[in-house]
């Protein structure tokens, strides 16, 4: 009986010594894991465009107002430009406002390269500088054949025709010449209207206009000088070719305002 007791206590003992082992490992806490480290985030790849930059607005081009009417009597005729015929100086900027009334119209100028084209009851806005002196011809192309036609004549600005007077050379000849027109009423006539220079011989000339616009003009020396009503421009030249040459004012040659320049 005593072993038997005896037995059990020390089974009980060992019983106790595993389960407390086995009390302490589970108590132990499990290793944590490695932490991995998370590859950095790349920065964002920049943009192999850059932003374009904001246009402005192109400034206005500020000019002379000209509305245009592309009339056609609600598509009845007749077919008109309103005015046809208009004139400008030259170098001068025009804003055109063109109006279309029942059909389509084209205001084209085909030696100056312009062709707009405005829809019925539209209103189309054109700019354009008149640079080359002349008279052009306007049609509507698909009314030209209905008499919807016009012109643009552009002057020919006293600045732009006449070239710039070289300043008066010391030592040379002065020589005033009258374009004479009896205040429009004539004769039309330059005084004197012969001189004889030497080859070589630089003259200065002024030229003064009486009541009407006149011209200086030597074709075969490039003369060509405008003088307005009133005025007085300066003109020197250097005659240097031997010959005689045949003076005229281009607006008043027919009506006898010659003269000849010969040189020795």
């Amino acid at each position: 009986m005593h072993k038997k007791l005896l037995t059990l206590a020390l089974l009980m003992g060992v019983i106790f010594m595993v389960f407390a082992a086995c009390s302490d490992s589970s108590d132990e806490p499990a290793p944590a894991a490695p932490a991995i480290a998370s590859p950095p985030t790349p920065p964002p790849a920049a943009s192999s465009q850059a932003p374009a930059p904001a246009n402005p607005s192109a400034p206005a081009v500020v000019g002379t107002a000209v509305s245009v009417g592309l009339d056609d009597a609600g598509g009845r005729g007749p077919f008109v430009f309103t005015p046809p015929d208009l004139t400008f100086k030259q170098g001068e900027v025009v804003n055109f406002s063109f109006t279309s009334e029942a059909q389509f119209h084209t205001w084209t100028v085909e030696d100056l390269d312009i062709d707009v084209a405005v829809d019925a009851n539209e209103t189309v806005n054109f700019d354009f500088t008149f640079d080359t002196p002349g008279t052009y011809e306007v049609i509507c192309i698909p009314h030209e054949a209905l008499g919807m036609v016009g012109t643009i004549t552009v002057e020919a600005s006293s600045a732009a025709a006449a070239p710039a007077p070289a300043a008066a050379s010391a030592g040379a000849s002065e020589i005033t010449v009258g374009l004479d027109d009896g205040e429009g009423a004539g004769p039309f006539e330059f005084t004197p209207d012969n001189w004889e220079f030497s080859a070589g011989e630089t003259v200065n000339f002024t030229l003064k206009a009486e009541g009407q616009f006149h011209t200086f003009t030597v074709a075969d020396l490039d003369i060509d000088v405008n003088v307005d009503a009133g005025k007085t421009e300066k003109l020197t030249y250097t005659f240097d070719t031997a010959g005689t040459y045949e003076l005229i004012c281009v607006p008043h040659e027919a009506l006898g305002m010659v003269g000849t320049i010969t040189v020795r």
